[in-house]
């Protein structure tokens, strides 16, 4: 069984900014009872909305028996078995965005028939959101992002002041600050023997270049259900740090990561019973060269983000491309 979202997945991405993770589950109910899927809550402490979470896809089996509550923050939205699309493809669920709590739980409706290893694959997002994204979303801000970033910025803190002035969409962020310093792209494809799976051996590690990180986007795999393979990819210091089981995934689904590394990412498979044959896995990873913004928006502030912005324009126009990114207007 794969590793489930928890308070350790928002923790270990502070250091990378933005990172989308998966996971995969299967869920068995009996008629009328509840179960959860994951729950997170009080990731920011006293740090108002430092840290921003969502579930931007879910896939599940298609069983009418099933219905899902998510719930962030003060909101709820449902998601109906039956409604899913076939073959484990994962469904967009743009829009839940939390900074208190996320929770995923998943209900058997009928009163005679029972969830029978109903297979789940679900997204996240943790995201260490921009000042005017949270001004827009009317999240609270630190003592820091009021009296320094909005300030230097130039953004009123007052949601309803600011209403129609929008961030920059994250899709765009990542263009223009990982997507326009891609070195080179590696389409990964593996084929791990039978015996390499019930062993756990490692059969590929990526390392970043010199002056570069690498961003895993995609993975995807082939393997039946039946013999418990597992993929896990370790990152930089972190190990199995994303763990799937190939049982849900499909060559023609794969699954849309980012998942950033400063270092390496390793990728492993193991198997509870080994397979017949080989099992196909593909990946996508980024080489991205590193530079100034990159710098500002992984965390890398005063020691290294704001001195080389200002050698490159002058101190007033390097600050203040500093602080715009910080507030997510540029």
């Amino acid at each position: 069984m794969a590793q489930v979202f928890g308070a350790s997945t928002i923790s270990n991405a502070l250091a990378y900014w933005f990172e989308r993770l998966a996971y995969t589950t299967t869920i068995s109910l009996s008629p009328g009872s509840t179960q959860g899927v994951f729950s997170v809550s009080a990731w920011n402490g006293n740090n108002g909305a430092r840290q921003v979470v969502s579930m931007p896809y879910m896939a599940s089996t298609q069983d009418p028996t099933v219905q899902y509550t998510l719930v962030y923050d003060q909101q709820t939205r449902y998601l109906f078995g039956d409604q899913f699309p076939p073959s484990l493809r994962p469904e967009a669920t743009n829009g839940s965005d939390a900074y208190q709590a996320l929770r995923l739980t998943a209900t058997n409706t009928s009163a005679t028939q029972a969830t029978t290893n109903a297979q789940v694959i679900y997204g996240i997002d943790v995201w260490t959101a921009p000042v005017a994204y949270k001004v827009m979303r009317g999240f609270p801000l630190t003592l820091d992002e009021v009296q320094t970033i909005a300030r230097q910025a130039g953004i009123q803190t007052n949601p309803v002041q600011e209403r129609g002035t929008f961030p920059i969409p994250l899709p765009t962020i990542i263009e223009r600050t990982y997507a326009n310093r891609i070195r080179r792209i590696v389409q990964g494809m593996g084929l791990p023997s039978p015996v390499a799976t019930t062993q756990g051996n490692a059969f590929d590690q990526i390392t970043a270049l010199s002056n570069g990180m690498i961003v895993l986007r995609s993975l995807a795999a082939e393997a039946d259900e039946d013999y418990g393979v597992t993929i896990t990819v370790d990152r930089d210091n972190n190990p199995a740090h994303l763990v799937v089981d190939a049982g849900h995934l499909s060559l023609d689904h794969p699954l849309d990561l980012f998942i950033p590394a400063m270092q390496s990412l390793t990728f492993h498979i193991q198997a509870a019973q080994q397979p017949p044959g080989p099992v196909p896995v593909r990946y996508e990873v980024w080489h991205v060269a590193m530079d100034a913004i990159l710098n500002v928006r992984l965390g890398r502030l005063t020691n290294v983000g704001l001195p080389e912005l200002q050698g490159l324009y002058g101190q007033a126009n390097g600050s203040k491309l500093y602080y715009d990114i910080l507030a997510g207007v540029r």
